[in-house]
Order: structure tokens, then C-alpha cells, then sequence
């Protein structure tokens, strides 16, 4: 950090940019820094890349999740829309027929 003073006021915008990007993206080692302004700015580009590609990955999985739980909603609502037509047409649970529409439900699924 001596050399800063020297730079001018262009590496203190950089170097301040670095600290920033280190501790948004939780990478922040204040024991390692960059030599010169173009390491600076190279590793300001890594760290933006780096965390782009991170919270990406993290949003695909997390929608996918979403989306698996949705479906299971979906299956959930219409294997109870046909319990209550087995109960209201007043067919034992336990009956052939009940197991026989059920087990069509499934397999058109």
C-alpha cells in the first residue's frame, strides 16, 4: 500500500475498487494485494467473473428447485382432486376400483 501515494489518484481509485469487489465477493485477503495497477485491475475482473458465474450457477439450481417443487404442488393438488372424486362417489379406499383409478392417475403421469 506505500507504493498508492506515489500513483497518483487513479491507483486509489482502482486499489479502493479492488477492496471493494475482494469484500463483496467474501475473497477478502488484505494480506495479498496486487503489485501494480494491472494486476489490480485483472484481479477486480476475476472477482466480478468469479461472482457473476457463482450467483448464476446458484440461480439455475435454485430455480430448478423451485420449479421440481412446483410440480410436486401440481401432483399433489390432482391426486387429491382424485381421492375426493373416489370419496364422492363413494367408493371404499380400499377397493379395487379406488386402487384401479388411482394406479391410471399414476401412470398417466
Amino acid at each position: 500500500l506505500e507504493g498508492i501515494r506515489e500513483k497518483g489518484n487513479v491507483r486509489y481509485y482502482f486499489v479502493s475498487l479492488h477492496w471493494v469487489t475482494q469484500t463483496v465477493s467474501s475473497t477478502g485477503n488484505v494480506n495479498v494485494w496486487p503489485g501494480n495497477t494491472m494486476e489490480v485491475i485483472t484481479t477486480i475482473v476475476l472477482l466480478v467473473v468469479g461472482m457473476t458465474s457463482y450467483r448464476l450457477i446458484t440461480g439455475e439450481i435454485s430455480s430448478r428447485v423451485m420449479s421440481a417443487d412446483e410440480e410436486i404442488l401440481k401432483l399433489r393438488e390432482e391426486l387429491g382432486a382424485v381421492q375426493r372424486f373416489i370419496s364422492g362417489i363413494n367408493i371404499p379406499d380400499n377397493d379395487a376400483l379406488a386402487l384401479q383409478i388411482r394406479e391410471h392417475f399414476h401412470s398417466s403421469k
